[in-house]
């Protein structure tokens, strides 16, 4: 049997490959599709670590004392992937913070990322913006390297090694500027 094309399992109404072009134009995230593939290379306590942190993240997303405060700001975004990247990195400082950072590191990016496609899929659905693939891309791009930034203390030196081998960016990411609430290099990730 030959493999099918990727787009041609992903073709979502009336927009197949053709209609999709190359620009990201469309929308393709499945958040169930992400944490299934998340949930297979994990054991059963990070599993149950994450269906901990989705749950909660869930309640902040959806809950209806936050779920408006939330999605309204991102109505009539200029840059909704900055926006989004940015809010799902405050919302994790908010889990972490009523936690008492007692999320394990190994399941605060992959909630992070499943909660930023839950989120995207609902603005999509609930017309309140256009989430694109790209905006999405950009979006947990600026979650994953804010959240490194700020929780894993050996993050900025590998960069800087990293940075030092003659490739580093031209300028800052994209959509990163805003400051964040959360404490700085609390150490947590990975450990």
């Amino acid at each position: 049997m030959q493999p099918q094309n990727l787009m041609q399992d992903q073709e979502i109404e009336g927009q197949g490959p053709e209609e999709m072009g190359n620009e990201g134009s469309a929308f393709t995230i499945n958040s169930d599709q992400i944490e299934a593939g998340v949930k297979d290379q994990m054991d059963k306590t990070q599993s149950g670590n994450l269906d901990r942190v989705l749950s909660e993240g869930n309640k902040l997303l959806f809950g209806k004392d936050t779920h408006y405060q939330l999605m309204d700001s991102l109505q009539g975004s200029a840059d909704i992937s900055g926006d989004l990247g940015n809010g799902a990195f405050n919302m994790m400082g908010m889990l972490l913070k009523s936690s008492g950072n007692s999320i394990p590191g190994d399941v605060i990016l992959p909630a992070g990322v499943i909660l930023l496609a839950r989120a995207s899929e609902f603005i999509n659905e609930s017309g309140i913006a256009t989430v694109t693939d790209d905006d999405f891309e950009n979006a947990a791009h600026i979650f994953s390297v804010k959240i490194m930034n700020a929780y894993d203390p050996d993050f900025q030196e590998k960069m800087k090694l990293h940075a030092g081998g003659g490739n580093q960016q031209s300028g800052p990411v994209e959509g990163m500027s805003q400051q964040s609430e959360v404490p700085q290099n609390v150490g947590i990730l990975g450990r």
